[in-house]
């Protein structure tokens, strides 16, 4: 019965207020982006940095380990790429880092992933 009351009522409103919006399609390459090379798949700690990337811009420095992003606290680089993505570019993201001994806030404006690397940059050479 309840079912069934559920199923009238959805289709009356679909039925009054027209065809609902369809969802986009994901975008398989994500959204959102810091611009940063972990230490490995498996590693939270910054390895490298793109030199336009906004978590360069932000501060994050290599060799800074990532505890959580927001109130997220991803267990390795595939989560924090995921939740990542799924952001919108110019999100504002806190993210709570270890640098050495010492553990900070970073907040993190989310740039775009850049359309003509296909998802690469060139990282920055550590000397400059």
């Amino acid at each position: 019965m309840a079912r069934s009351l559920a199923i009238l009522i959805l289709a009356t409103s679909v039925a009054f207020a027209g065809t609902p919006p369809k969802r986009p399609a994901p975008d398989i390459f994500g959204n959102g982006y810091l611009g940063i090379y972990p230490t490995g798949e498996e590693s939270l700690t910054v390895r490298e940095l793109t030199a336009d990337g906004s978590a360069r811009a932000a501060g994050l420095l290599m060799g800074d380990r990532i505890l959580s992003a927001g109130e997220f606290e991803p267990k390795n680089f595939t989560e924090l790429r995921n939740f990542i993505v799924e952001q919108r570019p110019g999100t504002k993201v806190p993210m709570t880092v270890l640098r050495g001994e010492t553990k900070m806030t970073i907040r993190i404006t989310l740039g775009a992933r850049p359309d003509n690397t296909n998802g690469y940059q060139p990282p920055i050479n550590i000397d400059d």
